[in-house]
């Protein structure tokens, strides 16, 4: 029901006039005491309402279903689910206080693979040390967590020549080889130089499609092993946490536990590194120059049996390809990255998590361990399409989902409108900033968001059916869809989590009209001219101290090692988080540079800042202060919604307590079993009756302890209807002396008021 109609029920009373007016509870008459109803704003929108408050409004249903979409069908499961990787393969020591995330040596690394690495993703021991079943292999050792396709091994490699070793380094001075520099294969003290890996030059620095790399040629070994460096894997760029680089999705890629296509004339084939019996045939010592020709120092054979294949021995065949990696130096001085990539299916918490684990090895010889590990539901919207085996509260996600992008579609189209409109008007001069400022852009940025969100879900969805209809989620195979789907499921997170900001800043786009939540849009709009300018002044010195202190420290100390870290933490410190150590630094740089740091941009700075902002709020404050008093539209309509329900209880006691009021006496039950009789009751006032003489009224308190029901309750209810009316009083002696206290209170703080 709308507000007028509402107020035209039979329930509201009215005046003289016929203008519905509030009611109140007073004991002192029994009836009702009229207030006066607030006067409904002019300009009118929507069913009385202004419209500031019909647009807060459906903005408000806007911003719940955003809410209900993003965080209902969201929980703990994510981080619980990457809390169990990180136990499993990052945080868990293979070594005393070495761990993957403290590897620092290609050496760990391989120990790594096979101390951890192996035992949890090709278990063949169950949670209480049983043998499992084939079946059960392609769970991870926890028993609960599918692993969806094979694990990935993959390096990405430098091509040689790309930089040229020092002529003084390169030529070696005579004699200096001793008895081998007759040698053929003798070589200089420097023979090759690797670039810094970069992605912009990937093309350039990286082997071309199917490039054969044959590591066992350096021992002029006859073995045919070679590895096809692939382009065409699709799988996603990989950006470190520590170096900053960016990878491709390319390389040399090695699927453990997955046969290799024997018609690939360039594939990792294993046949040639056995002998007649199944042993792996011994490598050859080296020709090449060495200063010792003690054989420990060379790759060492594993007599493993041959692999029988995946479907019959998976985890035979994982170790063995893995053995022969490391036998054969898989990794060597061109390496720039070597990645274990898998995916997980979680049917506990209906999520798949992607694992990515990357060992750098810097041109500088570093090893630098960093891992990424991203959780996604990507079956729930398919399984709630489908009808597969849902619960009921996530098909009220998805339709409040639907209604969402409604919504937002709404809003988009009269946006559209809006700068079709203003732009004409902007044309003719009638306008005078066009439509392209202010709340517009912030409006255009986060339905542009939900635009994209929405044609990501479409997609994800379809890309998901398409899977489930290929049974891609069982193939051996390393499933690089699956892959990519949870990095696009992650980025539909992303964007959810940039429009979460934005959706809750633009409720005061609605609220600007109120005096006091209005401040602050008014505060950012008084100061912005201001704040625009003295932004390129905190630039300008952030930039300076960056590089001065990426000069002075970035050789020692990882937070300035580049003009990025070096920047991001100067930053930090004008929030708070000051680098102190520096005051420490052995080089009297460290400490001059820090008291530079500390008067310019927290003293100045961030003074003249704060400044800025105080004085623009002031003015705000000033322009504003002749209004704070005045009942603003959105106040007042929202104030006259949320009291509705006080209204209605209001008008039900009233009733009753008119009724209760109707009855004057309380009349016990007459000699010969007659009913009580109420005085007035039947309408017939002053009549003589034939009955007995009427008894004196009956005390209240006395009525309620009657053995009669009637009586009883009767008095009750009288009794209950004198204590509201008494409270009532109450509350309006108290609010009449606050608003005297308030008054005068204003007098106090503004003398020159009247």
């Amino acid at each position: 029901a709308s507000r007028a109609s509402m107020m035209d029920g039979a329930m509201w009373p009215k005046d003289e006039e016929g203008n519905p007016v509030m009611i109140s509870l007073d004991s002192s008459d029994g009836g009702f005491v009229k207030e006066d109803t607030p006067n409904i704003p002019e300009g009118t929108s929507w069913f009385g309402f202004s419209e500031e408050f019909v647009e807060f409004f459906k903005y408000s249903i806007f911003l719940g279903l955003f809410c209900v979409v993003v965080f209902g069908p969201r929980n703990a499961e994510p981080f619980y689910m990457v809390k169990a990787m990180d136990d499993f393969f990052l945080s868990n020591e293979f070594d005393y206080g070495v761990s993957f995330s403290s590897l620092t040596s290609i050496g760990q690394f391989w120990t790594f693979m096979n101390a951890t690495m192996m035992p949890n993703v090709f278990p063949m021991y169950g949670l209480n040390g049983e043998l499992i079943s084939r079946p059960a292999q392609r769970f991870l050792s926890d028993g609960s967590n599918y692993r969806i396709g094979a694990v990935r091994f993959r390096t990405i490699r430098v091509k040689d020549g790309l930089c040229k070793v020092p002529e003084s380094l390169y030529n070696a001075p005579e004699g200096w080889g001793g008895d081998f520099e007759d040698d053929d294969e003798f070589k200089p003290p420097i023979d090759a130089c690797y670039p810094t890996y970069n992605y912009v030059e990937k093309d350039y620095l990286e082997p071309e499609e199917g490039d054969k790399f044959m590591p066992m040629k350096k021992y002029n070994n006859e073995s045919k092993l070679c590895f096809k460096y692939r382009k065409d894997t699709e799988q996603p760029v990989y950006t470190s946490t520590v170096t900053g680089i960016t990878y491709s999705g390319n390389g040399y890629v090695i699927d453990l536990g997955v046969e290799e296509d024997p018609d690939d004339p360039g594939r990792c084939g294993l046949e040639d590194l056995y002998d007649d019996e199944g042993y792996i045939s011994p490598t050859p010592g080296p020709t090449a120059f060495a200063p010792s020709p003690d054989p420990s120092i060379y790759p060492t054979p594993y007599p493993t049996m041959k692999p029988t294949g995946y479907k019959t021995d998976m985890e035979s065949r994982a170790q063995e390809q893995l053995n022969m990696l490391k036998a054969s130096e898989f990794i060597d001085r061109a390496t720039r990255a070597t990645f274990v990539e898998f995916t997980v299916y979680n049917a506990n918490a209906d999520m798949f998590v992607l694992v990515r684990l990357c060992v750098e090895t810097t041109s500088s010889g570093t090893v630098i361990p960093t891992a990424q590990v991203m959780p996604a539901r990507l079956l729930t919207a398919y399984r709630v399409l489908a009808g597969d085996g849902v619960k009921g509260k996530e098909y009220g996600f998805m339709w409040c989902e639907f209604a969402l992008y409604i919504l937002a579609l709404g809003y988009l189209v009269g946006e559209v409108m809006e700068w079709w409109t203003v732009s004409n008007l902007y044309r003719k001069g009638e306008h005078p900033h066009g439509y392209f400022y202010g709340w517009n852009i912030v409006d255009l940025v986060n339905l542009g968001l939900f635009a994209a969100v929405a044609v990501q879900r479409m997609i994800m969805i379809f890309q998901i059916s398409k899977m489930v209809e290929a049974g891609s989620f069982t193939k051996p195979e390393f499933n690089v869809d699956v892959q990519n789907a949870v990095e696009f499921g992650n980025s539909v997170d992303t964007m959810n989590s940039i429009n979460a900001v934005i959706c809750f800043i633009k409720l005061f786009k609605y609220l600007d009209s109120h005096p006091s939540l209005g401040q602050f849009t008014r505060t950012i709009s008084q100061a912005q001219n201001d704040l625009g300018s003295f932004m390129l002044v905190i630039i300008i010195v952030l930039t300076g101290f960056g590089i001065a202190f990426m000069l002075a420290f970035g050789h020692d100390k990882s937070s300035y090692m580049t003009f990025s870290m070096s920047f991001l933490t100067l930053f930090e410190g004008m929030l708070g988080n000051l680098d102190s150590e520096m005051l420490h630094n052995p080089s009297i740089l460290g400490p001059i540079l820090f008291a530079w740091y500390v008067i310019f941009m927290i003293f100045v700075v961030l003074s003249m800042f704060l400044s800025i902002v105080d004085n623009a709020y002031s003015i705000v404050r000033e322009k504003m202060e002749d209004s704070m008093d005045e009942v603003d539209p959105l106040s007042r309509d929202v104030g006259w919604c949320l009291g509705i329900p006080e209204r209605m209880v209001t008008g039900i006691l009233g009733f009753f307590f008119n009724l209760a009021h109707r009855i004057d006496r309380i009349v016990p039950e007459s000699d010969d079993g007659g009913a009580a009789a109420l005085e007035g009751q039947d309408g017939r006032e002053g009549e003589a009756k034939e009955e007995e003489p009427i008894e004196p009224e009956v005390d209240v308190d006395q009525a309620m302890e009657s053995d009669e029901k009637f009586v009883a309750y009767t008095a009750t209810y009288k009794k209950t209807i004198d204590s509201l009316g008494e409270l009532k009083e109450s509350q309006r002696q108290l609010n009449d002396m606050l608003s005297v206290i308030n008054k005068h209170l204003k007098k106090v703080d503004h003398p020159g008021h009247s």
